[in-house]
């Protein structure tokens, strides 16, 4: 895969990642409102996993734009 094809998916991932960081803290929101657990424990440690992955995928964005 080329660089520029690589930045891109890159770029991708990290927005997918990021609708679905919202999507899950506004779950979690909804359901302490609404004082259900609705797998408040595992939303959190999914965000975390989002969270974590999205760090690596901006280092390797960053190693890749320096290339």
């Amino acid at each position: 895969m080329d660089v520029a094809t690589r930045l891109k998916k890159n770029r991708e991932y990290q927005e997918l990642i990021d609708k679905t960081i919202d999507a899950s803290r506004k779950m979690i929101d909804i359901a302490t409102r609404d004082g259900r657990e609705l797998g408040v424990r595992e939303v959190s440690e999914h965000l975390r996993f989002l969270e974590k992955k999205k760090e690596e995928l901006q280092k390797e964005y960053d190693f890749w734009s320096k290339v």
